[in-house]
C-alpha cells in the first residue's frame, strides 16, 4: 500500500483549537476486599446516569459476586467473563468498531486487568522458552516483559480510542522497592506496561480501608506521595477523597467546562517536603515477575 503525503497532512490538526477527548479514562488499584469492583461499577453507573448507554463490564475472574450485595449497581449492566486473554483484542476491535452490539456501551470496566497481563506474560515466557503448559515456569527476566507489555497496551488503546467509550480499569496492588523504608504501592502492572498506560488516564487512585473510631472508612488517594502512586487530571477531587463522592464527582467533571480547562492545563507538579514526586513514578528496567493476588 502506498501512502500519500496528504493522507499525512490531512491529520495535522491545529494544536490551539484541538478537541479535548470527553471521554473518562480511569485506573483504580488497591489490596483485596477494599472495594475496587464496587467503586467502579458505583463509578460507571453515575457516568451512564449522565450520557446513557450500558455498562459492559469484562471479568478475568470472578469479581462480579463483589456487587451481589449491591444490586443497584447492575442495572443496566452485562457482564462477560474473559478468562482467555486473547479475547481481549477481538472485543477491543469490536468496540472501537463500534460492531456486534458494542455500539450500546458507553463505559466498559476491565476488571482485574492485572490478571490478563500476568497470563500473557506467562504464556509468552513458555512460548520463547519452549516450557510445557505442565511444567514449571521459568525465571522471567527483564526482556521477557517487552513483547507482552506492548501487545496488552495496543489492547488497551483499542477501548480507549473508541470515541463515547469511558474506560475504567482494576488492578491489584502491589509493593516495589527494596526496602519497607523505600517500598513504593502502585497498580499490579509491569513499570513499562504502568507508564504507558498512565498516559492516557485521568485518574490513577489508589483504594483504602480501614477501621476508625467512627467506623469503616474507605478513600481514594488522587494525587501521589513518596510512598503512593496515584494521578488526577480532575480538578474537583481532593488528594484523599472518600470513596462515596468519587462518583458524582466524576460524572459532574464528564464533558463540562472544567473537564476542558483541567485537560488543557499541564499536569500539576507535586511536591513533598523538599521533594517533587511525579504522578506515576517507574523504573523500566527494573522488572519483575507479576504477582497476582487470590
Amino acid at each position: 500500500m502506498v501512502v500519500s503525503l496528504r493522507s499525512i497532512t490531512d491529520r495535522i490538526v491545529d494544536m490551539e483549537n484541538q478537541p479535548i477527548d470527553k471521554d473518562a479514562k480511569l485506573l483504580l488499584y488497591g489490596s483485596a476486599g477494599v472495594g475496587k469492583t464496587v467503586l467502579g461499577m458505583a463509578i460507571a453507573q453515575a457516568i451512564r446516569a449522565t450520557v446513557g448507554g450500558r455498562i459492559l463490564f469484562l471479568d478475568s475472574s470472578d469479581g462480579w459476586v463483589s456487587l451481589d450485595e449491591f444490586p443497584e449497581l447492575k442495572q443496566g449492566a452485562d457482564y462477560l467473563s474473559v478468562r482467555d486473554y486473547r479475547d481481549l483484542p477481538v472485543l477491543g476491535d469490536a468496540m472501537h468498531e463500534r460492531k456486534g452490539g458494542m455500539d450500546q456501551y458507553s463505559v466498559v470496566q476491565l476488571d482485574e486487568t492485572s490478571s490478563w497481563f500476568t497470563d500473557m506474560l506467562h504464556a509468552y515466557v513458555r512460548e520463547v522458552t519452549g516450557t510445557a503448559p505442565g511444567d514449571d515456569l521459568p525465571e522471567i527476566e527483564g526482556k521477557h516483559y517487552q513483547a507482552p507489555t506492548s501487545a496488552m497496551l495496543e489492547t488497551i488503546s483499542r477501548f480507549h480510542r473508541t470515541e463515547g467509550l469511558n474506560v475504567i480499569i482494576v488492578s491489584h496492588e502491589r509493593e516495589r522497592g527494596k526496602t519497607p523504608e523505600t517500598s513504593k504501592a502502585g497498580p499490579s502492572l509491569s513499570p513499562q506496561f504502568l507508564e504507558g498506560v498512565n498516559q492516557r488516564m485521568h485518574l490513577v487512585g489508589r483504594v483504602t480501608a480501614a477501621i476508625t473510631s467512627t467506623g469503616y472508612k474507605r478513600q481514594v488517594q488522587t494525587l501521589p506521595s513518596l510512598r503512593v502512586a496515584a494521578k488526577s487530571r480532575i480538578s474537583s477531587l481532593e488528594v484523599s477523597e472518600l470513596v462515596e463522592n468519587v462518583p458524582w464527582k466524576i460524572a459532574e467533571w464528564l464533558g463540562s467546562p472544567r473537564m476542558e480547562e483541567d485537560l488543557a492545563a499541564p499536569e500539576p507538579q507535586i511536591v513533598v517536603g523538599d521533594e517533587e514526586v511525579t504522578p506515576v513514578e517507574v523504573n523500566p528496567d527494573d522488572e519483575e515477575p507479576v504477582e497476582v493476588e487470590d
